[in-house]
């Protein structure tokens, strides 16, 4: 039986939403506050949870990151009087299902209810599947609200032949996504190529992505087509494309202008057609500010941008991808009947994963290793501490000095910056105040430093 738990200090409210959910036929429970909730969420099951934000005790915003925590497959629909579109944008990455502004009515408030109650049959019906059949190997799992716009998004800019580019943290999945675009496309017969901009030496860079005639260089033995010439009718993935050096842009982008590429060492031309997605981990428009980055290139590759979320901002999918993960593991053992314990799920759901999907799928990996029955439980689980910032070590006078000096900058840089946020609950304005900044400098050096201030708010 499915239940509702709605959260409101004032009573008159209650009611009121009490009798606005009536036309549902479903029992409904009441709590003050968010403490009261949490009680009410250890004694019964509840289908959806109903919350407002402001009230006395424990608030809504505490209360929906206990849920997210403790219950993390839990809807939960955020109430306020007052709502901005900043309120709304931080609940949805918070794991709220929803938010709606009051008053509250039977127009507004039972289609809300009716969506949220259909996706999560959809997403039970999700996890079913995933456990009793599997998912492809490449598959793209997530139904939380950022993933959703993702997975909208991703066939309509597939069947274009515009350039994307694909933001997103370090082990988010980033290539997934070029290769869902691919197989998604018109292309997807074609070639798709991926190259790693920042594990090619920048010196051979233009030789491998354009290729080169013989002599053009030493060893240049015989001519080379390079990956954009393989990619020719398909799809080329440049991942790391921050890393891409100046005079290395600048060909680039004539190729993305012209249409032709031009091998090292030959006068002619090449006219290829090649699709390009290219991705970072980096604030390509901070880089672009700090003349890092070509600002005409910039425009060139981010005619359609796609936002991949960390795994942080999507805990609804975590159990989801563990089960995804563990099935793809296990599908060629002899231990196909290996699932997680609910309380397992329960904790990889509450882990932050600084690195996103990669990391989860090392902790699921050596779980399914090291499980001693069919069942991993809470005690298996070998999640990795967060990382702490590099401390200052002995001079390494075969280290350049400039490259040391900049280490050492970025060490202080980061301690500084966590320090000031851990202090300030995630606040940005103050914890730029706390270090002498002003808010723009301080978010361009959280930025600078992949560090995410929604990870210290308290």
């Amino acid at each position: 039986m499915q239940r509702i738990l709605v959260v409101d200090d004032d009573g008159l409210e209650l009611k009121l939403i009490k009798r606005l959910l009536k036309p549902l036929g479903l029992p409904v429970s009441t709590a003050r506050d968010g403490r009261e909730a949490l009680e009410v969420l250890a004694a019964q099951p509840v289908s959806l949870l109903l919350s407002d934000v402001r009230m006395d005790g424990m608030d809504g915003a505490t209360l929906l990151k206990a849920v997210r925590r403790l219950y993390p497959q839990l809807p939960v629909l955020m109430m306020t009087s007052h709502s901005s579109i900043d309120m709304a944008v931080e609940f949805i990455q918070q794991g709220a299902a929803d938010f709606i502004t009051k008053p509250l009515d039977a127009r507004t408030l039972l289609p809300r209810v009716q969506r949220i109650f259909a996706q999560t049959a959809v997403v039970g019906d999700l996890r079913r599947q995933v456990a009793a059949a599997g998912r492809p190997k490449h598959a793209i799992v997530g139904d939380a609200p950022a993933m959703r716009v993702l997975l909208e998004r991703l066939p309509i800019a597939a069947r274009t032949d515009s350039p994307i580019l694909v933001t997103g943290e370090t082990g988010v999945g980033k290539e997934l996504v070029a290769r869902a675009i691919h197989t998604n496309s018109p292309r997807a017969e074609q070639p798709f190529i991926a190259v790693n901009c920042g594990a090619v030496p920048a010196t051979l860079l233009a030789s491998e992505l354009f290729g080169h005639v013989k002599g053009a260089f030493t060893d240049a033995r015989a001519d080379k087509q390079g990956l954009v010439g393989e990619a020719d009718g398909g799809t080329l993935f440049l991942d790391e494309i921050a890393e891409m050096t100046p005079d290395l842009q600048v060909k680039l982008l004539r190729f993305l202008q012209e249409g032709e590429i031009r091998p090292v060492g030959s006068a002619h031309p090449k006219v290829v057609n090649v699709r390009v997605v290219a991705a970072t981990h980096r604030a390509l428009p901070q880089l672009v500010a700090d003349g890092g980055f070509r600002q005409d290139l910039f425009y060139r590759l981010n005619v359609i941008p796609l936002s991949v979320p960390a795994l942080r901002e999507r805990r609804v999918d975590i159990p989801l991808l563990a089960i995804h993960l563990l099935n793809r593991h296990v599908a060629d053992t002899s231990r196909p009947d290996l699932r997680f314990s609910p309380a397992a799920l329960g904790r990889l759901a509450a882990h932050d994963w600084p690195g996103n999907v990669r990391e989860l799928e090392n902790v699921v990996r050596r779980a399914a290793v090291f499980a001693r029955g069919s069942e991993i439980d809470v005690d298996q689980l070998d999640i990795d501490p967060p990382f702490a910032p590099a401390e200052m070590a002995g001079v390494d006078l075969d280290v350049p000095f400039k490259t040391a000096k900049d280490a050492a900058i970025s060490a202080l840089e980061i301690a500084y910056a966590e320090a000031a946020l851990e202090q300030s609950g995630g606040n940005l304005a103050q914890a730029a105040r706390r270090v002498g900044l002003d808010r723009k400098s301080f978010w361009a050096l959280t930025q600078r430093h992949d560090l995410d201030p929604d990870r210290f708010r308290q």
